[in-house]
């Protein structure tokens, strides 16, 4: 079951990531999540990529990462980073820092600070 809270700080974080990724007419986002909902379809007919559950949805993520097309290249790439992107988002999240049981302070280790200053 995921965090409503870190599922609600992560998610415009990673819209807004992928906007500025790779600017255009169509949001990168919009293109993403519809790759995800085709290939969902595929998987469990009418059902969207969130409907899914996580045996279906790594089942999505295998299919459209082994697309046999050459031009397929750029939906793999973007496929297959996605998932790391989304964890490094989230966990870099208070949210997400509290369920990893971060304890480090949120401004660094004291023995870093001013090290570049002699």
């Amino acid at each position: 079951m995921a965090d409503a809270k870190l599922v609600a700080a992560t998610t415009p974080r990673l819209t807004r990531t992928l906007d500025r990724f790779l600017p255009g007419p169509q949001p990168l986002s919009a293109t993403a999540a519809s790759i995800l909902d085709g290939a969902a379809a595929q998987v469990k007919p009418g059902a969207t990529f969130a409907q899914l559950g996580r045996a279906q949805k790594a089942q999505v993520f295998e299919t459209l990462e082994r697309l046999p097309v050459e031009g397929a290249g750029s939906i793999r790439f973007l496929v297959g980073n996605l998932q790391q992107l989304t964890a490094f988002l989230a966990f870099s999240t208070p949210r997400g820092r509290q369920l990893a049981r971060y304890a480090a302070g949120q401004h660094g280790h004291k023995d870093f600070r001013g090290y570049w200053r002699a």
